[in-house]
């Protein structure tokens, strides 16, 4: 980096920044992913019997808490609506609706017990960063370039935008499709 420069570039992954940012605002969130995957477990022997068996008989759970994590709150689905009409690239099962409810069933049991023991899931650290920087934006920032950005949700994404919009060489994304470790579920033009 350029000396007279290098004092303003920060290098940081997504979930630190987010940390970063919820701290200083003041916005409380326990992680704890050992509790969380309890929680899921939890979760899925609350799920009515007939749900949890449609969803048995064509997945592990393992498949289920990543359509959790990389489709539902990687994209920050809010409503069954949302959930219901999205496509979901990547994944390597076509869900009909009444699947798509028994997994919405699952993510609101999930995301009920969570809060009940005050647990956020890394995905909820992001969305809450997320909604912070819509409510009140982050000024300073002049561009943002993400690295192995095929492993980035589509909230991440979008969080990540939000710091410095639209401008010139202001967000730049580096990644190649092929080698993304997650199941992302989404297109980038999603993101807008």
């Amino acid at each position: 980096m350029a000396p007279d420069v290098a004092d303003r570039v920060e290098f940081v992954h997504v979930h630190g920044f987010a940390t970063t940012l919820l701290r200083q605002r003041g916005i409380r969130a326990k992680i704890d992913s050992r509790r969380a995957q309890q929680i899921l477990n939890q979760a899925w022997k609350n799920l009515p019997s007939e749900q949890r068996e449609r969803l048995t008989r064509q997945r592990p759970l393992e498949y289920w808490r990543e359509e959790v994590e990389s489709v539902i709150k990687g994209r920050g689905f809010t409503t069954f609506e949302e959930y219901a009409d999205c496509a979901r690239p990547g994944r390597t099962l076509g869900l009909n609706v009444d699947d798509r409810h028994a997994m919405w069933a699952l993510y609101q049991e999930y995301d009920r017990l969570l809060r009940a023991e005050g647990i956020s899931d890394f995905q909820d650290l992001v969305l809450l960063a997320e909604g912070s920087l819509r409510r009140v934006p982050l000024s300073g920032y002049a561009a943002v370039i993400v690295d192995e950005a095929q492993d980035l949700s589509l909230a991440m994404i979008r969080m990540l935008h939000s710091l410095v919009g639209d401008g010139p060489d202001a967000f730049t994304l580096i990644g190649d499709g092929q080698q993304s470790i997650y199941p992302g579920g989404y297109v980038l033009s999603e993101a807008g």
